[in-house]
Parts: structure tokens; C-alpha cells; sequence
């Protein structure tokens, strides 16, 4: 893979560091863009829910996924959604399983490897029109996701689809879970693990899994949670 020599300026001299440029943006405000949802239904009786953000012509589309415990709403997503429809883009930013604000009707959730999910959003939104250009891009998990649907693609990939782009892809989930083990990613660590116990508890009453949850009460390291759930 060739190295390419980035022109991007880089964030401001203010944010110095990774914490400043990953909390600074989630304050960020995103005017409110007209999304129009749009439920697809799932050969497993599951469903992921979509927002489209519709460009006033054209035939490019951008396919957007989010992160860990995201949604299509986060101002990262927004902020990018309104800069490629600005450019003439229509969007698609899809939420994973159990993210759109309404809980998955299966057991299943998602995770950094899952690309059968993404690739139904890819195959519904090249049934909808004949795009002239499709670019994938993916932040951290969906970044994730998103390379490895390509890479599994190959050569099998639609014609349509030109590029993926991913941003803080964790493309080393054994180091990655190393890092957000440190003492100094406590905060996003305890947010992750709070949110998904909420959502691995309501499907163990659900489903009656069989899990133990007061396991789960006990963990403080992301290798853990990985090991266990």
C-alpha cells in the first residue's frame, strides 16, 4: 500500500492531543439536516434502520457508517453528511443494530468484523438507483467494517463503488483493546462498557441467554467484556 503524503493542514494548535480531538467535536453544533428515514428489513426478521439526506440532482452517493455504539445522528456523521451534500452528494448513513434509538428485534447486535450488515445497506442502496459513483466512508468501527467489507469483496465489488475511506480504524482490535485499557481512556472505556451492559442485559431478559450478568458488573478492562461477551 502506498504511502501518500497528506496536504490536510491537521486540527488546530489548540487541539494538541488525541483526547481534545476526540471530545472537542461531539460539542460541535450541526444545523439540522432533512433526513428522510427508511427502515430495510433483514432476512433474519431483523431490521437496521437508514437516513437518507438527498442531494437536489445527481447520481453520486456516499455511504456512511458510524462507531462504536454510534448513530447516524452523531455530529461527526452530520458534519460529513452536510459536507458531501453541499458537494452535490446524496447520502446514506446507516445505524448498526440497536443504535437508531429503537432496540433490534433479534439477539444479534454487531461488531468491528460484521460485514454482512453493511453489505445489505450496500446492495439496498445500489438497487435504488444507477449510481455513476458510491464511496464508503467509516469512522473507527465503521471504518473497520467498511474496509473488511471491501476487502472481502475483491474483485466481486460493484463497478459503482469507487473508494472507502476510513477514519481511526482500529485495524489491530488486540492492540486497539490494549490502548483503551490505559489508565488515560478510563472515561471512554466506562461509557462504552455502561452503554453496551444496558443493551446485553435487556437481551438477556429477552432472550433468556443465560448470561451472567453480575460477570459483567465486575468488568474494568475492554479485554475483558471481549473475553466474556
Amino acid at each position: 500500500m502506498p504511502v501518500v503524503a497528506s496536504r490536510y493542514p491537521g486540527p488546530p494548535r489548540w487541539q494538541w492531543n488525541g483526547h481534545l480531538q476526540t471530545i472537542a467535536p461531539a460539542f460541535r453544533h450541526v444545523p439540522e439536516l432533512p433526513w428522510r428515514r427508511e427502515r430495510l428489513e433483514l432476512p433474519d426478521g431483523d431490521f437496521l434502520d437508514l437516513d437518507w439526506l438527498d442531494a437536489p440532482a445527481g447520481d453520486w452517493l456516499v455511504v456512511l457508517s458510524h462507531g462504536l455504539e454510534g448513530h447516524s445522528r452523531r455530529p461527526y456523521v452530520a458534519g460529513m453528511a452536510r459536507a458531501f451534500r453541499q458537494r452535490g452528494w446524496h447520502v446514506l448513513a446507516w445505524n448498526c443494530r440497536s443504535c437508531s434509538g429503537e432496540m433490534n428485534r433479534t439477539a444479534r447486535l454487531y461488531h468491528h468484523g460484521d460485514v454482512e450488515d453493511i453489505g445489505q445497506v450496500v446492495g439496498h442502496a445500489l438497487r435504488q438507483k444507477a449510481w455513476q459513483r458510491v464511496v464508503l466512508v467509516g469512522f473507527s468501527m465503521g471504518g473497520a467494517m467498511t474496509m473488511k467489507y471491501l476487502g472481502t469483496q475483491g474483485r466481486r465489488v460493484h463497478p459503482a463503488i469507487r473508494m472507502g475511506i476510513g477514519f481511526s480504524v482500529p485495524c489491530d482490535l488486540e492492540a486497539g483493546a490494549r490502548v483503551l485499557d490505559r489508565w488515560d481512556n478510563a472515561l471512554y472505556r466506562k461509557r462504552f462498557l455502561r452503554a453496551l451492559h444496558a443493551k446485553i442485559e435487556l437481551k438477556n431478559r429477552q432472550f433468556d441467554l443465560g448470561l451472567d450478568m453480575s460477570r459483567f458488573r465486575k468488568i474494568r478492562r475492554w479485554r475483558d467484556f471481549d473475553e466474556w461477551f
